[in-house]
């Protein structure tokens, strides 16, 4: 069974791993923009909900936008 994330855990990753910024912020949505070691830029938007995991499917569709900046797979490796 996959790592449950919370929404602060994943963004605190994103930030000081792989130096994401903040782009912007509507409601509880929050994107990041990650400039890979390969110089693609990738954006995704993370829910963010006080407390609460991030379901299965925005991990997913996260880990997907965010794969060709950071490799095929990147969040398995994280967790």
């Amino acid at each position: 069974m996959p790592r449950m994330w919370k929404s602060r855990e994943l963004i605190r990753l994103l930030s000081k791993k792989h130096s994401a910024r903040i782009i912007s912020q509507k409601g509880f949505h929050l994107k990041l923009r990650v400039t890979g070691s390969n110089g693609v830029t990738s954006t995704a938007t993370i829910p963010v909900r006080k407390g609460r995991d991030v379901t299965g499917t925005s991990l997913h569709c996260i880990e997907r936008d965010l794969a060709p900046s950071l490799g095929e797979g990147w969040l398995r490796r994280e967790g």
